[in-house]
């Protein structure tokens, strides 16, 4: 038996550079400390080597902007990625799929903007339809994460939207 592929499983390792990280944060902690906060669609996935490192560059078109300067089209690289039979499996750090609505708290990473605090500043949009129309977007929660569990598009909007209020509200 030959082995065809290979897979990598990396928990807290990114050679040369800062490692993926995972710290329990409280939505405020996570609204407050990002750089910036999206809602986005992805448009295409690049994996990519840089030196030793198999990263994919994350290719969004930004839809909505909460915080920060997201607009137009960016790139969040993440470490991992796939090229031909060779893998990498960042186990910190979200995954994205093409076609995906999402949901992002951004910061920086090693090699450019990735979602702040590993996989949990990172939550996939779900959209019923109601016939051609397309209805509202329910944010899939994510266990031990700020938001555990599934929640309403715009209610998540209107938290966020109210913590970034508050803290305008404090600096004056």
């Amino acid at each position: 038996m030959t082995l065809r592929s290979a897979t990598l499983l990396l928990c807290a390792a990114w050679t040369g550079t800062a490692a993926a990280s995972v710290r329990q944060m409280t939505l405020e902690e996570m609204t407050r400390e990002s750089l910036g906060i999206m809602r986005g669609v992805v448009k295409e996935l690049r994996p990519r080597f840089e030196g030793a490192s198999l990263l994919t560059d994350v290719i969004v078109e930004v839809r909505e902007t909460y915080k920060g300067d997201l607009r137009g089209t960016l790139v969040l690289t993440l470490l991992g990625g796939k090229v031909g039979d060779y893998e990498v499996v960042a186990t910190d750090l979200p995954r994205f799929t093409v076609g995906e609505e999402f949901f992002a708290f951004v910061s920086r990473g090693p090699s450019g903007l990735w979602p702040t605090a590993g996989f949990t500043g990172k939550y996939t949009i779900q959209r019923l339809r109601r016939g051609r129309n397309e209805g509202p977007g329910l944010v899939v929660g994510v266990s031990g994460a700020p938001i555990p569990r599934d929640v309403a598009l715009a209610e998540l909007e209107a938290s966020v939207k109210a913590i970034l209020t508050a803290a305008a509200g404090r600096k004056k």
